[in-house]
């Protein structure tokens, strides 16, 4: 196997500075080539921001699932106190599906004193933008609150449940929810002008300083392809096999975009792929610059590590930035890719 194609793709993306750093791994029929900027290698840290929402939030949710301890129609109101009317009805599989009608809204800085009570009764209080399965709108805020059911169930912090369950059965070498603003082989990754005490790149998990549902995780590309693995692989480790199917299939198929319990669905409604992942792939994407996709029928996995999101804001001097650029680059990537796998 030779990636001709990609290495030029990646060359010239690092030339125009879409992002600093990069690691990229390709798996096809077993057989797998690693490509990275001049000083990553697999087991340097990336912030994977929104991936974590699969890599252990969706993997604890379907742990707790195989175990018994909650089911995919389990309510709100079975796990937080004095949930609105409007959400009475929200499920665990509305959660993972992104159609529950929570949606993302920044924290005041006040939050960063809440409790994990307080926090959920925040969440809970602003208005849902639609009533359940009516509408598909991608929540951060809704993965929180996944996070906490998970810790509910076993009354253990998010933090210890993936150590638990995923980092140490796995035997991931280097991933974990904390890193040091100075940790060496770490990726800059936030994409704000400085550190500001945390590496942590997101605004609501700066405010609660802490891996939650929703990210705050930091992965080397050695272990996301472990986890890769394990899942094409219905590795039990993880969570019972009857329940790998069931997450990769698509919930939402009259909506903008194809959601499966926690994985997004690949189809032609999602460009990012580009012509490398047919329909049926599933996969996620981290707001950072990251990406990982598995395609059944084609033998095939690959991940996308960059941070090509701070390089966007970069750009404009760190006045904002287009996330637009950060979804070409995946597309442009995974195209090349397929150039030279197929074409």
């Amino acid at each position: 196997m030779k990636l001709t194609e990609t290495k030029i793709a990646l060359s010239t993306l690092l030339e125009n500075q879409t992002f600093g750093d990069y690691a990229v791994l390709v798996n096809y029929d077993g057989e797998e080539i690693f490509l990275s900027s001049e000083k990553v290698d697999r087991y340097s840290y990336f912030d994977v921001a929104s991936m974590g929402k699969v890599l252990i939030t969706t993997t604890l949710i379907l742990r707790a699932v195989g175990e018994n301890k909650i089911s995919l129609q389990s309510r709100l109101p079975e796990f937080f106190s004095d949930v609105p009317a409007a959400l009475q009805n929200v499920t665990v599989q509305h959660l993972l599906t992104h159609t529950s009608g929570i949606v993302r809204f920044e924290f005041p800085n006040t939050a960063k004193n809440y409790d994990r009570e307080q926090l959920a009764a925040m969440i809970l209080s602003n208005p849902p933008a639609f009533a359940p399965e009516t509408n598909m709108q991608y929540s951060c805020n809704g993965f929180i609150l996944l996070g906490m059911i998970a810790e509910k169930v076993w009354d253990d912090s998010f933090e210890n449940l993936f150590e638990r369950f995923i980092r140490v059965p796995l035997g991931l070498v280097r991933s974990c929810c904390r890193i040091d603003v100075d940790e060496p082989n770490a990726v800059i990754g936030y994409n704000r002008e400085n550190h500001q005490g945390q590496r942590f790149d997101d605004h609501n998990v700066r405010i609660m300083d802490r891996a939650v549902g929703s990210g705050g995780q930091f992965w080397c590309v050695h272990d996301i392809d472990t986890f890769l693995s394990a899942v094409a692989n219905r590795d039990s480790r993880l969570y019972h096999p009857s329940l790998f199917s069931a997450a990769e299939q698509d919930y939402t198929p009259n909506y903008t975009e194809g959601r499966g319990l926690g994985w997004l669905y690949v189809d032609s409604r999602y460009p990012q792929t580009g012509r490398l992942f047919e329909e049926g792939s599933f996969g996620h994407c981290g707001h950072t610059g990251m990406s990982m996709f598995i395609s059944k029928s084609r033998r095939l996995r690959v991940i996308i590590a960059t941070n090509a999101t701070r390089y966007a804001n970069i750009k404009n001097q760190f006045h904002g930035y287009d996330y637009g650029h950060t979804m070409k680059m995946r597309e442009i990537v995974h195209n090349a890719i397929y150039d030279d796998l197929f074409r």
